[in-house]
């Protein structure tokens, strides 16, 4: 029964995360990492501690990361990105009912 059950999750993740793979959900490519330039001591220690964790916890820490980073990518495209357009439309009405139009 319980071995049914993990295979049966197993799959029903491994389909969302494939779903996830082909959709328009925005992720952090870590690119431009401005961490580490303004707090470089910190955001060491903050590596080598998730890298520790992951050594004495592969399978827990390493899930653990993977949910973290795909729930972020979730969060930011459904959460964050509307939020700030909805913040650039109000700007954006703010400023075109203020009568400073170009003549």
């Amino acid at each position: 029964m319980q071995g049914e059950f993990m295979e049966v999750c197993a799959l029903l993740l491994t389909a969302g995360i494939a779903c996830l793979m082909i959709s328009n959900i925005r992720y952090a490519s870590f690119k431009e990492l401005g961490a580490f330039k303004a707090r470089p001591f910190r955001t060491g220690m903050y590596v080598i501690l998730a890298f520790t964790l992951v050594i004495a916890f592969p399978k827990l820490f390493s899930f653990l990361l993977l949910f973290g980073y795909i729930f972020s990518g979730l969060a930011y495209t459904f959460v964050i990105l509307p939020r700030m357009a909805r913040q650039a439309n109000r700007q954006a009405s703010a400023g075109a009912g203020s009568g400073n139009t170009p003549q």
